[in-house]
């Protein structure tokens, strides 16, 4: 349901000048704001919340790509199996032949 809103002029000027400054800090374009707006009506909910959301579940997304790891059932096997066998390690080898002193 819509309701009715009396914004004095030069305040409702200042908002449309801030929104417009805003949209267009993020590259957004007329066609853009349009679809965004109409999805938000859509969806009954503020533009400003229906952006918080959209930005929210893709950062969710972007995040839980780059901490979950997906990998055929062959290639796990092998990586596990790969951690039981020891890796040639020179350096590591010389390091513990010195002789060291215990205080």
């Amino acid at each position: 349901m819509l309701r009715a809103v009396q914004v004095p002029i030069g305040q409702l000027g200042r908002m449309l000048w801030e929104q417009r400054r805003d949209a267009s800090r993020c590259g957004l374009t007329p066609e853009s704001a349009a679809k965004i707006a109409e999805a938000a009506r859509l969806s009954q909910q503020s533009v400003s919340s229906f952006i918080l959301n959209a930005a929210t579940t893709a950062a969710e997304q972007v995040i839980a790509h780059v901490d979950h790891v997906l990998m055929p059932a062959d290639q796990f096997d092998a990586l596990l199996s790969s951690l039981d066998v020891p890796d040639d390690a020179p350096t590591l080898a010389r390091a513990a032949s010195r002789m060291r002193r215990f205080i």
